[in-house]
């Protein structure tokens, strides 16, 4: 039995070989075919033009750099400077999000602090625009709350915003609903008062029943 094993085995043996072989030669095959080249991408910027297998797309301007120039690429649509510029006459902190109205594209900072010298220190104040800014946002309509609202709750009677500890009508006392239920007050049939007609009659009424009574027991 271990013979004709030994046999088998090595009868099987030449068809592995022969499909490892096949194997090998298909692979190589697609290797020769497949240009790894026009997988990547090149760099955009030219003294780069590296060729990048994962290259990074700018979300501002679309172009496609590799990982090295993904902040350094003269981004045709650049990210405003988030520095507050202060002047250097008044020591004043000034706005850093002004659009020119020519072009309509925003200022350096350069520019900005130029323009608030020019006008005498009194233009582009960080503490006036932050105060018009304020007085923008609204406040709680409730009686004697005056609560800034950053996210204001409507009602869905009177239609006011208000924060979130009076945003329900009984809490507000909204004056719609307060209309609503004197408008049922009012559709409310009112009792009537019993007049003097209508005494004497229930008056009468009683007696003669009072008579019946009276004369049910005398016959008993």
């Amino acid at each position: 039995m271990d013979g004709e094993k030994q046999q088998l085995l090595w009868r099987d043996a030449p068809s592995k070989s022969a499909n490892a072989k096949q194997k090998e030669k298909e692979r190589q095959e697609l290797v020769e075919k497949t240009d790894f080249l026009s997988i990547g991408t090149h760099c955009c910027v030219k003294t780069c033009k590296q060729l990048d297998f994962l290259p990074y797309t700018c979300h501002r301007c679309k172009a496609v750099t590799c990982h090295d120039h993904r902040n350094d690429h003269n981004c045709a649509n650049p990210i405003h400077d988030k520095q507050v510029p202060r002047c250097p006459v008044c020591s004043q902190y000034l706005v850093n999000a002004v659009k020119d109205k020519q072009t309509g594209k925003p200022m350096s900072v350069d520019a900005i602090v130029d323009k608030h010298i020019a006008s005498g220190c009194k233009s582009h104040l960080l503490e006036a625009a932050e105060k018009k800014k304020a007085q923008r946002t609204p406040r709680c309509r409730a009686k004697g709350c005056k609560q800034a609202l950053q996210f204001p709750i409507a009602c869905r009677t009177c239609h006011q915003h208000y924060c979130a500890k009076h945003r329900f009508p009984e809490d507000h006392s909204c004056s719609t609903v307060q209309q609503q239920q004197r408008q049922q007050q009012r559709q409310r049939p009112q009792p009537r008062h019993p007049t003097a007609c209508g005494t004497a009659a229930a008056s009468r009424v009683r007696e003669s029943w009072l008579a019946r009574f009276a004369g049910f027991g005398r016959a008993s």
